[in-house]
């Protein structure tokens, strides 16, 4: 059976105890863990940052397989505004060519 985590960028910004990085997460409660989110560079049709540190974020994020080297972390694209036809990931995935 699989686990499915989601761990959101955003989190950062919550006030409090609210705020959340990646080494506030348990890596022991799931199989699968999933960063939210990276989006598509409209222009170049490659993987680019929601937020101004995710650059940093997603290696701390995947060193949380140090200490379970059973977790498979994967990086989500999209988001909310990602479900139209004219969304750059839709545009994207839209034919063979564009995928490459």
């Amino acid at each position: 059976m699989y686990e499915c985590v989601y761990h959101t960028n955003w989190s950062q910004y919550r006030p409090g105890a609210g705020k959340f990085f990646p080494e506030n997460i348990d890596p022991h409660l799931c199989t699968h863990l999933m960063y939210s989110f990276a989006k598509i560079n409209r222009k170049t049709n490659t993987l680019a940052m929601y937020e101004w540190n995710d650059d940093k974020l997603y290696p701390r994020f995947n060193a949380l397989k140090q200490q379970n080297p059973d977790l498979r972390t994967l990086l989500a694209v999209g988001g909310w505004n990602h479900e139209n036809a004219n969304s750059p990931f839709s545009k994207m995935v839209k034919t063979a060519a564009s995928r490459k």
